[in-house]
């Protein structure tokens, strides 16, 4: 009870310094007081571009759920620079990052998997197989393993990450057996089924997304690269 009145006091006061002119003086004191701390800038438009989930229920009752995050380009490249500009470094080291990161993709296409840890899709016999259908054609994984996600991913995952969840790393070949390039197409669909049920997530390959420019300009560096 005593809490309770020191906490309605308190809002009493708040207020009515507010209503009495003060509630400038109020602002500037929290900021003298609780400084905020910079944090640094995500492309969330991209993010959700490249981030697909689906739930399946059976009535009421959950059956699973997945959430795939598609490591394009984009993606690697936000990955890329945001671990360049925590560390302070230069332009030349961000490129070279970038670079690799990019060098992965020239001959595989990949995804982060969430799913819960009861559905696990690495193991030998998964009770979820999964595949990628591309304008009608399927193709299946050249490796899922399981993974523990970098903190920017996890972060990138934002509120689909749980402590529930488990990630896995799926692969496809960039190239069908004929040695075209399978994102050539239109739609790209990620299937998931078992025994009894199906759904999938889809991505538009046609769709262009401009990601914001984390480039590190020497003359306007707000990384602290040097």
């Amino acid at each position: 009870m005593r809490s309770n009145t020191m906490v309605f006091c308190c809002v009493m006061v708040t207020v009515a310094l507010c209503f009495s002119g003060c509630c400038g003086r109020l602002i500037d004191w929290c900021k003298e007081t609780v400084p905020q701390s910079a944090s640094y800038k995500e492309d969330k438009k991209v993010i959700k571009h490249y981030t697909q989930s689906i739930r399946l229920y059976d009535e009421f009752q959950m059956i699973a759920m997945f959430d795939a995050l598609w490591l394009s380009d984009d993606i690697r490249t936000l990955y890329a620079t945001h671990y360049s500009r925590v560390r302070g470094n230069t332009l030349e080291a961000t490129t070279e990052a970038i670079r690799r990161q990019l060098q992965t993709n020239e001959a595989t296409v990949s995804f982060y998997v969430l799913s819960l840890r009861a559905d696990p899709l690495h193991i030998t016999n998964p009770s979820w197989i999964v595949y990628l259908d591309i304008d009608g054609r399927r193709y299946q994984p050249q490796e899922i393993k399981f993974i523990e996600l970098l903190p920017y991913y996890v972060a990138l995952f934002g509120k689909l990450y749980s402590n529930h969840k488990q990630a896995c790393e799926i692969k496809f070949s960039r190239f069908d057996q004929e040695g075209a390039d399978i994102l050539k197409g239109k739609i790209m669909t990620m299937r998931f089924s078992n025994q009894r049920y199906y759904g999938s997530v889809s991505w538009d390959l046609t769709a262009k997304v401009a990601p914001q420019d984390f480039s590190l300009d020497e003359k306007k560096c707000s990384y602290g690269c040097k």
